[in-house]
C-alpha cells in the first residue's frame, strides 16, 4: 500500500495545499511533507484525520494507495483504480 501517493492524489484533486491539510489536522505542513514522500507512514488515527479534512472516506485512501504488487491480476488493478477514482469524483464535495 502506498498511502502517501493516495494522499497527495486526493489533496491535489481536491486543491489543498499541505499547510492546508496540516491545519485541519492540527500537524506540521513538514509532517504532511514527510507523509507524501513515504518517509513516514500515517497511523490510523492520522489516517482518520486526514479522511475527514479530505472528505473522502479511509477506504478510498485504502483504495487509491493499492499497489500492482497488491493485486495478482493486472486487469483486476486497473478496475480498482478506475473505480477509486469514479468514487472521488462522486465525493468531491467543496
Amino acid at each position: 500500500m502506498k498511502y502517501d501517493q493516495a494522499i497527495k492524489y486526493i489533496r491535489e484533486k481536491r486543491g489543498i495545499s499541505q499547510v492546508s491539510l496540516a491545519a485541519k489536522i492540527d500537524r506540521s505542513p513538514s509532517y504532511i511533507s514527510h507523509i507524501e514522500k513515504g518517509n513516514r507512514d500515517p497511523s490510523m488515527e492520522v489516517l482518520n484525520e486526514l479522511s475527514f479534512a479530505l472528505k473522502a472516506p479511509v477506504s478510498l485512501i485504502t483504495l487509491l494507495a493499492t499497489e500492482k504488487e497488491d493485486v495478482r491480476n493486472s486487469a483486476v488493478y486497473n478496475e480498482i483504480k478506475k473505480a477509486a477514482d469514479a468514487m472521488l469524483e462522486l465525493s468531491d464535495i467543496k
